[in-house]
């Protein structure tokens, strides 16, 4: 139900009046669930945003938010092989541009250790002594310093899925989303991932079985984030 509730999302941004979109399919979600549970109070969904006795969403508040930047999130982009290390600096460096969303860009890497993925867009890189993770930021071309993402790579030794659940201290944000290096998300994708988590702050949100959500991905949208 969340993967629709996130398509429904995606498709009805662009509108002006976006906070009425967002607000009826939050809605939706909320009275479906309850017809599923009998129970709203335990839904986990943010008391900021509803009123759990009728679903009904505080429109002023949410409106007031959408306003201000959403709450910013983490990525964690998990990628092995070098012969796609093009496609990873692709999507590393467009999330450069949505520094109003996304806080850090955590790679992790599973492929071999000679053969290390590169961002050009990454500027200032640190490492520590091992060798086994580098940081840096990614430059968006904005005048000030906040206005950039933080990237950190790290270098696995061994090629697992469970490593991208290994560096919980490493992320900045109570909002994480997990991808691998062929899942493209625009910045509309994500201003809404952002927007919905606040909603449902204890839920996984997921998408439906699409791979590339950049499609909206233009000059004019990016200057909004």
């Amino acid at each position: 139900m969340l993967g629709i509730a996130f398509f429904l999302l995606t498709r009805f941004v662009l509108k002006s009046s976006y906070a009425l979109y967002l607000r009826d399919t939050l809605r939706d979600y909320c009275e479906c669930r309850k017809m599923e549970t009998g129970n709203n109070h335990a839904l986990m969904l943010s008391t900021e945003i509803y009123d759990l006795e009728t679903c009904d969403v505080y429109e002023d508040r949410l409106v007031s938010r959408a306003q201000n930047a959403p709450p910013q999130l983490s990525i964690v982009v998990m990628a092995y092989l070098p012969s796609m290390s093009w496609r990873l600096e692709r999507l590393v460096c467009g999330y450069a541009k949505t520094y109003k969303v996304v806080r850090k860009v955590l790679v992790i890497w599973n492929g071999p250790q000679d053969q290390l993925p590169n961002a050009s867009c990454a500027v200032e890189w640190w490492s520590d002594r091992r060798g086994k993770s580098f940081g840096a930021y990614l430059e968006s071309g904005r005048k000030y310093a906040h206005q950039r993402v933080e990237f950190e790579l790290i270098v696995e030794e061994k090629n697992t899925l469970l490593n991208r659940y290994r560096h919980a201290r490493r992320i900045p944000t109570k909002t994480v989303i997990l991808q691998d290096d062929d899942v493209i998300h625009g910045p509309l994708a994500l201003r809404t991932f952002a927007w919905t988590a606040l909603a449902l702050p204890k839920q996984i949100l997921g998408t439906p079985p699409e791979r590339d959500y950049s499609s909206e991905t233009t000059q004019e949208n990016t200057d909004k984030f």
